[in-house]
């Protein structure tokens, strides 16, 4: 069964939330698990495509190419692509 976005960012925060609780009663700290981590990731991730996608609908002055690569390579963390 696949599931849909929204689906899948809950059950990850739902399941980071019971590592982190779980972390905390045993004396941990309160930090964010790596599967809430994941799914603030996703958000982020799918903002920023939006974003681009706005932005290739909407380009002017034949830059498209120039503008995906340099917001495609933020979003990525991708030095000098």
């Amino acid at each position: 069964m696949k599931l849909d976005n929204e689906t899948l960012k809950k059950r990850l925060r739902y399941q980071g939330a019971q590592y982190s609780n779980g972390s905390f009663a045993r004396g941990g700290s309160r930090q964010p698990h790596m599967l809430t981590q994941a799914a603030d990731r996703i958000d982020e991730l799918e903002t920023a495509l939006r974003d681009l996608l706005n932005d290739c609908i909407n380009f002017n002055g034949g830059k498209l190419t120039d503008c995906i690569m340099a917001q495609a390579s933020e979003v990525l963390n991708v030095p000098n692509a």
